[in-house]
């Protein structure tokens, strides 16, 4: 028996680590095709005045806000050791925080105005659906990045890779979508990104479990 595991050992291949180059490479994948995507819709076209738009320039920030701290913490749960359980809880109570505050704010400022933009689901209905579909190409380079790694536990590993890959549709998704109002950003985007975490955090993690 000893004889048979050391001929096992010795024939086996070194395990190549996986560097944050490779998880930087494998993402960027994701991110271009879900550009792509975007680009196919359209970008809006007033996209060089909205760049100096205060409006715009939060919405990209409260979507880049939640796609950064989530893609890093679902980057480390993929490496063993690595302690993610309560940066994941955290990630969590940030994306309730971009949801509420917002909304809270533009209610403070203007009710009437906030109730109209929160329900306006004249754009709210193609925007929810492509920001599914700019989702799915980082989902998948998320996915490929967790099937390689090593997550302890599957189920945080598919929340934060959920939370990574929405945030970063909406973050694209908000180059086509010509609707600034922090309402309406808070309902639909946020929504869309705490739905889609949650279905992520219920199919991935069978195809991640060792």
């Amino acid at each position: 028996m000893t004889d048979l595991l050391d001929r096992l050992a010795d024939d086996a291949a070194p395990v190549k680590a996986l560097t944050g180059r490779r998880f930087l490479a494998t993402y960027g994948l994701g991110m271009g095709a879900a550009l792509l995507i975007v680009a196919a819709t359209g970008f809006r076209q007033d996209l060089p005045i909205a760049a100096s738009d205060p409006m715009f320039l939060t919405k990209l920030l409260v979507t880049g806000a939640l796609a950064l701290p989530s893609a890093w913490l679902m980057w480390l749960s993929g490496r063993p050791g690595a302690q993610s359980g309560r940066g994941a809880h955290m990630v969590g109570l940030l994306a309730l925080l971009l949801f509420a505050a917002p909304l809270a704010l533009a209610f403070a400022f203007d009710a009437e105005v906030a109730s109209r933009d929160a329900l306006r689901f004249d754009w709210a209905q193609f925007c929810v659906p492509i920001i599914a579909l700019t989702t799915i190409p980082v989902w998948f380079a998320s996915l490929s990045w967790l099937r390689r790694a090593a997550p302890v536990n599957a189920e945080r590993a598919s929340w934060l890779a959920g939370l990574a890959s929405a945030s970063t549709g909406a973050l694209l998704f908000a180059l086509h979508c010509p609707f600034d109002s922090l309402a309406y950003v808070a309902v639909w985007y946020f929504s869309s990104i705490i739905g889609l975490a949650a279905l992520s955090r219920m199919i991935m993690p069978r195809f991640i479990r060792w």
